[in-house]
């Protein structure tokens, strides 16, 4: 036979260390032998480790956190845009019109982009390639 019993922690505490050693809650019964177990929402956490076992989570809930809608940001027109600091935005057009400017040159002008590394043997065949690589570009005629 199997004796159920149903407690409710009314300090909501279920399982805060004390300075003496001692626990309050649903952890303080368990480590006393008051209960045998309890099944109840409890973070698993080294220090309650040391005191009681814990098994495979029985089922699984989603919390979730909620704050106070601020009013500080308000979007009017393209709210994209607004998203990112004005630095982001210069970042972002630089590296396109670098990276259009690289396509341009490669593809209009012949100009290709050629590692300086050399790769050397070694004495069991293998190949290894210098960690430091130059790039150079190389230039045919324009």
């Amino acid at each position: 036979d199997m004796n159920v019993s149903y407690f409710y922690d009314t300090d909501q505490t279920f399982g805060i260390p004390l300075n003496d050693g001692n626990w309050t809650g649903v952890v303080e019964k368990l480590r006393l032998g008051v209960i045998d177990a309890a099944i109840l929402d409890l973070t698993d956490t080294p220090y309650r480790r040391e005191v009681i076992d814990f098994t495979f989570p029985i089922g699984m809930r989603r919390w979730n956190m909620y704050v106070k809608r601020s009013n500080v940001f308000e979007c009017k027109g393209n709210c994209e845009y607004q998203l990112f600091k004005q630095f982001l935005w210069v970042s972002i057009g630089t590296t396109s019109m670098l990276t259009l400017g690289a396509w341009f040159l490669k593809y209009m002008h012949n100009i290709t982009f050629q590692s300086c590394a050399k790769p050397k043997a070694v004495n069991n065949n293998d190949i290894v390639i210098s960690k430091t690589a130059v790039f150079t570009i190389f230039t045919q005629n324009l």
